[in-house]
């Protein structure tokens, strides 16, 4: 008998996590939570948020949005699941991770940021005074003119990715300069987070590497082996607590907390707000202006924005830049200016090609969830963006924004320089 013997430690073993599969995701958190906010907007007229805002969010548009979530759904239920090349079982290869790929992706990272960031590390003052005062909104307009070069940062979300798949797999690959670019991101990335009051970036690191740690680590504990499970609701008590620090500097400390409202209502008020409001002014878009548009804002943001490029391509497809900020000062409210990610795709390209596109995120993410699976192919990180996808829906279109294609590029740059050895047959007794 022949058995094919991978090289040693090369493969890792998965685990099947129930709140990682792209069907569950849909099913017991996505479609529930639009229809409790949908009833709770119907039963309070809106009054469930406090945003001043037209009421958009409910009648046949609400339910298109309802129909676009069902679309995803089916999608994942696609029976289209990788299977390894037939030529790398014949040749008997394996892919694996090249070492000197990472320490790219992490140095392509480190030099955004550290472009991003540099008035602020040349002048550490600015820091000291946004820690002092919280004035966030200072810092932030001292470095904005520095975030074109900076958007490589995004790329440090790959590193993440794959510095935590290697970990798992042989951590005695990783040099200590890797360590130290995984331990600079993360400190980039808190920076980020609150200087730069973009808490998503946060969000995305912890997504990252936790869905890896997941769906591949090993437990010594049976008892966290046991918790795994309930994580969703350990992540949700997360978010409120890490939304509410967030708050606390931003808005609270600065204004509210001079109002007659206490302060965790103040934070469960506006998470609402931030979620209703979202999928409110998507539907109001829809509700106050002709479309489809054709100009694919939302789901081509990243190219509309991309240098040359971008205004050439806005100018060609004709993009009336003035259309949103005139429904917000007509009917919406500046301070909730998000449109979610389901009713602005409906905006670009209609409802038969918008459920079409539904359906198509559902099965794409279904098929890179079963390279998770695949305990040798380190392509089932790209399922990472589904993840993001999904989490950001009812906010804003996560897959059209230009932190997404930072990423991608990151990915194609992994792709085309992949790295496949071969492993040896051994004929057993």
């Amino acid at each position: 008998m022949v058995q094919a013997i991978m090289p040693d430690n090369n493969s890792l073993v998965f685990r099947k996590v129930w709140w990682l599969n792209p069907s569950y995701i849909v099913a017991v958190f996505l479609i529930p939570i639009y229809l409790l906010l949908w009833i709770a907007g119907i039963y309070t007229a809106g009054a469930i948020s406090s945003a001043k805002s037209q009421y958009f969010f409910h009648g046949e548009y609400a339910f298109l949005g309802l129909l676009g979530l069902i679309f995803m759904y089916i999608g994942t239920l696609s029976p289209i699941k990788y299977k390894k090349r037939s030529s790398d079982r014949a040749n008997n290869t394996v892919l694996v991770l090249n070492i000197n790929v990472l320490t790219l992706l992490g140095c392509i990272s480190i030099i955004g940021y550290i472009y991003w960031f540099k008035d602020i590390i040349f002048n550490p003052g600015l820091l000291i005074s946004q820690i002092q005062s919280s004035a966030y909104i200072s810092v932030r307009g001292a470095i904005e003119r520095t975030a074109g070069i900076g958007s490589l940062a995004q790329i440090g979300l790959v590193y993440l990715m794959l510095f935590t798949y290697q970990s798992l797999l042989d951590k005695n690959k990783l040099t200590k300069n890797h360590y130290f670019l995984f331990y600079a991101i993360i400190v980039f990335i808190i920076l980020r987070a609150f200087l730069w009051s973009e808490r998503v970036a946060l969000i995305e690191a912890m997504v990252a590497i936790i869905f890896i740690w997941a769906s591949y680590g090993s437990f010594k504990s049976a008892f966290l082996e046991k918790l795994l499970p309930f994580f969703p609701l350990m992540g949700g008590v997360f978010v409120v607590l890490f939304f509410g620090l967030g708050e606390f500097f931003r808005s609270w400390s600065s204004f509210y907390i001079n109002q007659s409202i206490g302060f965790w209502e103040f934070i469960f008020q506006r998470l609402v707000n931030y979620y209703f409001e979202a999928l409110n002014t998507g539907i109001g878009m829809l509700v106050t202006q002709e479309w489809p548009t054709y100009e694919f804002t939302h789901i081509l943001a990243w190219l509309h924005k991309l240098p040359f490029i971008g205004g050439l391509f806005s100018f060609v497809i004709g993009v009336d830049v003035g259309l949103s900020s005139t429904y917000l000062s007509k009917y919406g409210d500046p301070e909730f200016n998000s449109s979610s990610g389901i009713f602005p795709v409906f905006l670009d390209i209609g409802i038969g090609a918008g459920l079409l596109f539904f359906f198509l995120i559902g099965v794409m993410s279904r098929y890179f969830y079963s390279m998770l699976e695949d305990r040798i192919c380190f392509y089932g990180i790209f399922y990472f963006l589904f993840l993001m996808i999904f989490l950001e829906l009812f906010r804003y279109l996560y897959i059209g924004e230009s932190r997404t294609f930072m990423i991608i590029i990151g990915f194609l740059l992994l792709t085309i320089t992949q790295k496949k050895i071969k492993f040896r047959n051994v004929v057993l007794p």
